[in-house]
């Protein structure tokens, strides 16, 4: 499991650095939603 997270965080991190929206768009699903420390989800 611990590889499987770091291998998605690596991703991600590529994801970012690549100035991509759309790759970074990819990590989430169309109908999430984001919730900062415990906060109001938006």
């Amino acid at each position: 499991m611990t590889s499987e997270i770091h291998a998605v965080a690596a991703a991600y991190t590529a994801a970012w650095n690549s100035g991509s929206a759309e790759a970074v768009a990819s990590f989430y699903a169309e109908t999430g939603g984001i919730v900062i420390n415990l906060g109001t989800p938006w």
